[in-house]
């Protein structure tokens, strides 16, 4: 999941400011934004840097926030296995 999206309307940015800044078409950003392609970390980096420069007032963590089991969050517990002894 990512914030792509909040982040520019809250800094009033529009898609088309962003996505000239950056280099792209539309469709890549829009992709991005709405979850259907997940972008690599150097593209990651890219949009937040054409975000501050564009005004708006985030980091990478802001903008691509870590998934909860890898911040400290609820841990997936490990399955028991069964276990076949004789008694």
């Amino acid at each position: 999941m990512n914030r792509i999206r909040e982040a520019r309307r809250a800094a009033g940015i529009a898609q088309a400011d962003l996505y000239r800044k950056i280099g792209w078409g539309q469709s890549r950003l829009g992709n991005y934004e709405r979850g259907v392609r997940v972008p690599a970390l150097n593209d990651c980096r890219r949009i937040v840097a054409a975000l501050r420069a564009l005004g708006a007032d985030c980091t990478l963590d802001d903008v691509f926030p870590e998934p909860a089991d890898l911040r400290g969050g609820e841990q997936p517990q490990p399955q028991q296995e069964n276990s076949h002894a004789q008694p």
